[in-house]
């Protein structure tokens, strides 16, 4: 039973930090601004053997970390770190707090107006949860989890545009940025020999957040220019459907998630394919 409940609720926070982020820029040659976009770390699985079950034990989880995008943002590759800590009420209440760490790398090569322009970007994430569990069901081997709690997501990265043809032009931005919402998740688990099943749904209302920007723009035969600027979120609903495997013998996991996020005036838009694999200490 412990087994499960961890499984569980680790799933429905895996939805949850993988929510939110911040890309590494946010308003280049006049577009508006990129909307932190979670790629944030698969959180460990909650009630899997030797989890954190008792009040104030931990779990941590490391694991590797694919993202596949929309054409808005280069796709991303990078590891992950995540630590959660539990404190169960009774067998039906619980508490947690989870921290998560990300280093995530990508390329892609966009077109702006009529010219070809190589990208890099580099984000180092983090993420800061607490959340309140509810489940609803635990017998048989099957558990049925509801998790609500506040998220605050921290990104620092870097990006740069340089172009491919007509005249040469780089643009270089530093990005330090947040975003704050309210989580609420539901996650079925159930266990199947050594492994158990955890796919889950998360709905995160984001309330606000900013990205201070600086812009270094360096063009062939010019002096480069340098600008600054502070963007601001607009509120706004995202969606995570997903799913977890665990194989318990070997305290591995898997997992595959969706999210997507709404095209508002401020944000662009987005859709994220993730798929992590991690080892859970």
């Amino acid at each position: 039973m412990n087994g499960m409940k961890r499984t569980v609720m680790i799933m429905a926070i895996l939805m949850i930090v993988m929510l939110t982020a911040v890309p590494a820029y946010a308003a280049k040659l006049g577009i508006k601004a990129t909307q932190m976009y979670a790629f944030n770390p698969f959180p460990v699985i909650s009630g899997q053997e030797g989890g954190p079950n008792k009040d104030g034990d931990m779990q941590n989880r490391v694991g590797l970390l694919l993202i596949s995008s929309n054409k808005n943002f280069p796709d991303l590759k990078g590891l992950e770190f995540d630590t959660v800590t539990r404190f169960p009420v009774n067998e039906m209440f619980a508490t947690d707090f989870q921290f998560s760490v990300g280093a995530v790398y990508g390329t892609a090569t966009p077109r702006i107006g009529t010219v070809n322009y190589d990208e890099t970007e580099f984000n180092v994430p983090l993420s800061f949860s607490f959340n309140g569990e509810i489940q609803a069901l635990n017998q048989d081997g099957q558990t049925l989890t509801f998790l609500v709690g506040p998220v605050l997501n921290l990104n620092l990265g870097v990006a740069t545009e340089e172009s491919k043809s007509g005249t040469k032009t780089k643009v270089t931005q530093t990005a330090f940025g947040y975003q704050y919402g309210l989580q609420l998740g539901a996650q079925y688990g159930a266990t199947v020999a050594d492994f158990e099943f955890a796919p889950y749904l998360m709905l995160s209302q984001f309330f606000g957040g900013s990205d201070k920007i600086a812009t270094t723009v360096s063009v062939t035969g010019q002096k480069d220019q340098n600008y600054s600027d502070t963007v601001n979120f607009d509120s706004f609903m995202m969606t995570t459907l997903g799913i977890k495997v665990a194989y318990k013998p070997a305290n591995i996991n898997f997992g595959l998630m969706y999210q997507k996020a709404p095209d508002k005036s401020h944000n662009v838009g987005y859709n994220t394919l993730a798929f992590q694999f991690g080892w859970m200490f």
